[in-house]
């Protein structure tokens, strides 16, 4: 009896307790100041106003009157730049330029006295036991200036030397610059002068004098030397003198009358021209 009248006396503590143990439910205000502040106070999205009507125009307009006005305008278009690749790369490559010899330019090869223009070879020291005969220091020329000496003479460097300034400051000039060769009658030879028995011995043994017939021009025409004389030949005859110590030809002795004799040889006076 008693633990039943116990019981009694708990069970309305019991109830009491279970009442106070539930939570409150919230307020209303409460709740709404419970939420996330983050949430509560979001801003909401800002999006941009709509643009004026007229303003892209506008501003497209300015933007292209500033790139006409300020821009640099493109280099016109090559002509043939629509032509096939093949055209095209073939117009554009370099054209070589032709390659032409400068007058009077000359090399070393196959030079001799020191002189580019005078082509030959150096021959032996030519002997003789005759007297006024021999060459110390003898040369065979084949061409002097671009004129070509057929056949080629057996001379000495001084005659050869004044034979190229006679072709260069005399001949030439004379025909126009059109001699390719020069005729050689005579060079080298051991004999009297003018094959005469009894004269002294000719310098043309000495390698100083040599005689030309005859000019072939670039056309292939040959002016010979003859009694009555080419004007031309007059004038490279007459100019000769002073380059040579000795110049004879038609109408001086009889002996020169098919020929231009011509020598350096040195007679101790002054030129002999006739």
């Amino acid at each position: 009896m008693r633990l039943a009248a116990a019981l009694l006396c708990l069970f309305p503590g019991l109830l009491w307790a279970q009442d106070a143990s539930q939570r409150p439910k919230p307020r209303p205000f409460l709740a709404e100041a419970a939420q996330p502040a983050a949430i509560q106070d979001a801003a909401p999205l800002l999006r941009p106003k709509p643009r004026p009507l007229g303003l892209v125009p506008v501003v497209a307009a300015v933007q292209v009157a500033e790139v006409e006005r300020f821009g640099p305008r493109p280099r016109p278009r090559p002509q043939g730049l629509g032509a096939p690749e093949a055209e095209v790369i073939l117009a554009a490559a370099p054209q070589p330029e032709p390659q032409v010899q400068k007058p009077g330019r000359q090399t070393m090869k196959g030079a001799v006295c020191g002189r580019a223009e005078i082509k030959g070879r150096q021959l032996a020291a030519m002997r003789s036991t005759r007297r006024g005969c021999g060459i110390a220091e003898p040369v065979e020329v084949t061409s002097i200036a671009g004129v070509t000496l057929s056949p080629a003479p057996t001379i000495n460097c001084e005659a050869a030397s004044a034979i190229s300034d006679w072709i260069s400051g005399a001949l030439q000039p004379a025909f126009n610059n059109q001699v390719a060769q020069l005729r050689v009658a005579d060079s080298y030879s051991c004999r009297p002068r003018n094959n005469v028995r009894g004269n002294p011995p000719s310098v043309h043994g000495k390698g100083e004098a040599i005689d030309f017939s005859a000019v072939v021009l670039t056309s292939g025409k040959a002016v010979e030397v003859k009694s009555r004389l080419d004007r031309r030949w007059q004038k490279a005859r007459k100019n000769a003198c002073g380059i040579f110590t000795v110049i004879l030809g038609p109408g001086s002795d009889g002996y020169h009358e098919t020929h231009i004799h011509l020598d350096v040889s040195q007679h101790g006076g002054r030129p002999y021209c006739r």
